[in-house]
């Protein structure tokens, strides 16, 4: 008796354990992903006509290409980021900007600071719904009117 109580209590804690961590799984935001006009915010008067980004997330290495498409052009842009690992880029009138990626549980953040942003910190989350179809954009932005908040909806391809 002794024996099928602790097979059966090994059993329940396998089974938990698998489920504890299926749900701790983090996303991978790899795939072509196509903002959705409607829904992302797009500033009144803008010439964008459509928003595109292939990303290659690999462990903890994103490649992010964005191509963004107007009229007159399209243009295309690649950074590269390392999750969890602390970077200084040169930002407009070369001042430091220093990014960091970093994930709060299933959720991607990306925290840019530099010395002009005494209001705090510019902040983006990538979040994926449970189906892995939708990818989600917040990004907050410090102003002198304080901080503004735009919502960005891609859809995979």
């Amino acid at each position: 008796m002794k024996r099928i109580a602790s097979l059966g209590l090994a059993v329940v804690v396998a089974v938990l354990s698998s489920r504890s961590s299926a749900q701790t799984a983090l996303p991978n935001f790899s795939g072509t992903w196509v903002q959705d006009m409607e829904k992302s915010w797009v500033q009144k008067g803008s010439p964008l006509q459509g928003y595109t980004n292939e990303i290659e997330h690999v462990g903890d290495s994103l490649k992010v290409v964005t191509i963004q498409r107007r009229a007159e052009r399209e243009t295309r842009s690649e950074r590269k980021y390392v999750i969890g690992k602390e970077e200084t880029a040169a930002g407009p009138g070369d001042v430091a900007i220093t990014l960091r990626l970093k994930w709060e549980g299933p959720v991607l953040v990306f925290e840019a600071s530099n010395p002009f942003t005494a209001d705090g910190d510019a902040r983006e989350t990538w979040t994926l719904s449970d189906d892995g179809k939708v990818l989600t954009k917040v990004r907050r932005f410090p102003t002198p009117q304080g901080n503004q908040t735009q919502t960005f909806v891609l859809e995979k391809r």
